[in-house]
């Protein structure tokens, strides 16, 4: 059972599967909407141990205590102000790396924000939904969230010419891209929508496919845009209900048919709209699931946080809660704070105010409100009547200002790449009749990879550069030769080593730049990026080492607050370092 459960993605096929273990269809039914989704944390070894006590009819922590565990003791210590690393215990406990690194960054601001404000009253958790992928998975992601963000501003354009508008709404905008995605018909009937149609309010809607009242999901793959004729009759259901329930009825399967036409990046809104089964234990799973973050990563870092940490007394027991990533973004539309812009950092600003402000009480009453609206007997008085039912009132007056207002005080923390890995060259190995420099590959000479770190020197008031690269840290000695071939000796005082992300400050001829160091190029240009992430100057955002008046670095904290750095001792290369530690030893 578990087995088809977790490999098979299609409900039909699980079903069929499952009937020839358990054989009742009913019972099968039940099955299928469970998930396997939550993180596993025992070993078989425990719970061959565990599982027998708790089929005795033990509690959790009865069962672990007879077989001679102490399910609390990782979670078992002093409490302080402050949070201190991961135990040995914990460690053990938690073994996602992607997740310790959380953890360890999540430390770093907690702690500073209690050295400055005091003890906390309480803490709101929300896990990002990509935070067990590696990083190659996570880069993946990032990547098409930014294309994501290139394609809705391209249609933005687009709409404009083609509804021949000057500016174009969000809610046009919305109606713009899903008819886009349906090959221009309505979902349910297939009927075609013409491009005057999607201004007039009169005549389409956008639908939730699962309905928002059993799902809570205001997600963008699960909203299409439908006749208003089609909406109103769909109601509380889902497309499959709304179709008869009948899997091999015309009807369905013209709809199947259509819906299997759609691109296929749609593949999530897909499973949606061809989703059998969402009976009461589907739509439990996922209200669950979008109303409170109870994955075993949230869990962890909820205990951390209340065995280490003593809080300000008050009446209320709880101090530590779990959101999830769902719950954020319906309150982002409902509070006006607007879409987010994943080009710069400051969507995550938003959400940690809005994750502050968020309470289950404000989800049960979004959820209440779905359901009234949906009922098929409920109909409004008026419109007054309805837009007040169906307005969810922001925390503070002027929500979505204070809140923007707030973002203009945030300097942006970058953590600087100072790990030294990567291609030591890169892959096109040219022949030395045409380059007279680079990595020697093959009786060829490629280009060097990625610049790693840059040291840089003073001498007669002139500024001196040392670009190196990866391979540079795996040789005797480390390289002193500056960008321009000069050699530097004792003549030379060293300033400072400046990595990927680091804070730095130059003046030019002509401007002074300020911001984190984004890459360099090998002929001693750099690109500086401004601390929310955009270009500090588009026209002109390479900026030459050979006319630079000063340069400063800062050292950032995990608040934004930074510090110029004055001295720092120059690191040799990987075997300089073995070989020192080696003759100390």
């Amino acid at each position: 059972i578990a087995t088809v459960l977790t490999t098979e993605k299609n409900d039909k096929e699980s079903i069929k599967q499952l009937k020839e273990i358990v054989g009742s269809e009913k019972v099968c039914e039940a099955l299928v909407s469970l998930s396997f989704s939550q993180f596993g944390h025992l070993s078989n070894k425990a719970l061959k141990k565990i599982i027998p006590e708790l089929e005795k009819g033990f509690d959790y922590d009865k069962a672990c205590e007879n077989v001679g565990y102490d399910f609390q003791a990782i979670f078992k210590g002093n409490k302080t102000s402050f949070l201190p690393p991961l135990t040995k215990q914990e460690n053990l406990e938690m073994t996602n790396p992607v997740v310790k690194r959380a953890i360890a960054q999540m430390r770093l601001v907690y702690n500073a924000i209690a050295r400055k404000h005091g003890d906390i009253d309480v803490v709101h958790v929300e896990f990002t939904r990509d935070i067990k992928n590696s990083k190659r998975e996570r880069d993946k992601i990032s990547d098409g969230q930014k294309e994501f963000q290139l394609l809705k501003l391209k249609a933005i354009d687009t709409a404009i010419e083609v509804l021949e508008k000057d500016n174009i709404s969000p809610k046009e905008l919305l109606k713009f891209r899903l008819w886009e995605q349906q090959k221009h018909r309505c979902i349910y009937s297939g009927k075609p929508i013409q491009p005057s149609m999607l201004s007039d309010e009169k005549v389409l809607e956008v639908d939730h496919i699962l309905p928002q009242s059993r799902s809570l999901d205001d997600s963008l793959n699960n909203k299409v845009l439908c006749l208003i004729k089609e909406n109103q009759e769909k109601e509380n259901q889902t497309p499959f209900e709304y179709m008869g329930s009948d899997e091999s009825s015309e009807r369905w399967q013209d709809f199947v048919g259509r819906v299997n036409k759609l691109d296929k990046n749609l593949e999530a809104k897909k499973r949606k709209l061809l989703k059998i089964n969402f009976d009461k234990n589907t739509e439990k799973e996922f209200l669950r699931r979008n109303l409170s973050d109870t994955a075993y990563i949230a869990k962890f870092i909820k205990n951390y946080i209340e065995a280490h940490i003593e809080f300000k007394k008050s009446k209320d027991k709880q101090h530590v809660f779990t959101r999830n990533g769902m719950l954020t973004s319906q309150l982002r539309f409902k509070w006006g704070v607007g879409d987010k812009d994943r080009l710069k950092h400051f969507h995550h600003a938003e959400d940690a105010i809005i994750v502050a402000f968020s309470t289950q009480g404000m989800v049960k009453k979004l959820s209440d409100v779905s359901k009234k609206r949906e009922l098929k007997e409920f109909k409004y008085k008026s419109k007054e009547e309805k837009s007040k039912a169906l307005r969810f009132i922001p925390p503070l007056e002027n929500f979505h200002t204070k809140v923007q207002e707030s973002l203009a005080d945030i300097f942006v923390s970058h953590m600087p790449r100072r790990k030294v890995s990567g291609a030591a060259h890169k892959e096109i190995i040219y022949s030395k009749k045409v380059k007279s420099k680079g990595v020697e590959i093959n009786e060829g000479l490629a280009d060097n990879g990625e610049v790693k770190r840059i040291d840089i020197f003073e001498k007669n008031e002139k500024y001196h550069f040392i670009y190196l690269y990866s391979l540079d840290f795996l040789k005797e000695e480390i390289k002193n030769i500056t960008i321009k071939d000069k050699i530097v000796d004792d003549s030379y005082k060293f300033k400072f080593s400046i990595f990927k992300n680091d804070l730095i400050e130059f003046e030019l001829k002509d401007k002074l730049v300020f911001g984190y160091l984004n890459f360099a190029e090998g002929d001693g240009r750099f690109n500086v990026l401004s601390h929310d992430k955009s270009v500090i100057d588009k026209k002109n955002d390479r900026h030459s080492t050979g006319s630079m008046k000063y340069i400063k670095k800062y050292q950032v904290d995990a608040l934004g607050n930074y510090v110029e750095v004055k001295n720092e001792k120059r690191q040799g290369t990987i075997k300089e370092g073995r070989l020192k530690r080696k003759v100390k030893k």
